[in-house]
């Protein structure tokens, strides 16, 4: 039995519908819920699978160190928040408008969140392993900042703000824990 949303993931008006951020956010004003609501839409299933694999890889590392509560916390914080900011950057008109769908602000979030704890534990105590592991992450975050780039498709700003916001939450997680003060590296 084949299950499909009626309209398609890949129409535009059925995701709109469905509740995709529509920016500027006077088309649709009150509707704040869409913050929300963008960040569990996607646009076809690669788009679904690739936020789907990323969140899992770098998902479980961060739930090994945190906790889920906090993986939680942070991927949702992010995604929301990256999705607010966008409505108050976008450069979009009411002639012109876009719509902002997926998860990646919230996946760039958890990855900005493996960032700050791995760079704090690396600045404390220096162990060898935890440099290569802080090289592959600014690798990712720079192809992701290539490939934003030169796909317009792609909204490189709510990547931006998710990371950000990731990258403060987890710096923050990080210094409360304690990782300064610690001997053991974190296990990332």
């Amino acid at each position: 039995m084949e299950v499909e949303i009626p309209g398609g993931v890949e129409d535009i008006e059925n995701l709109m519908e469905l509740g995709a951020l529509v920016v500027p956010y006077s088309l649709f004003p009150n509707e704040w819920w869409r913050v929300i609501t963008a960040g569990l839409l996607h646009y076809g299933w690669l788009h679904f699978t690739l936020n789907v694999v990323a969140l899992v890889y770098f998902g479980r590392q961060v739930e090994r160190h945190y906790n889920g509560l906090w993986l939680t916390a942070i991927f949702s914080m992010s995604s929301i928040g990256a999705m607010s900011l966008i409505l108050v950057t976008s450069q979009a008109t009411p002639d012109s408008p876009g719509i902002v769908i997926g998860a990646s602000g919230g996946v760039m979030g958890v990855l900005g969140a493996m960032l700050a704890s791995v760079a704090l534990t690396y600045f404390y105590h220096r162990p060898p392993r935890l440099r290569r592991r802080l090289i592959m992450l600014v690798t990712i975050i720079g192809l992701q900042v290539i490939f934003d780039a030169v796909t317009p498709q792609v909204s490189g700003p709510v990547h931006i703000y998710g990371l950000v916001i990731g990258t403060l939450l987890g710096a923050w997680a990080s210094w409360r824990s304690g990782v300064a003060n610690t001997r053991s590296p974190l296990d990332f």
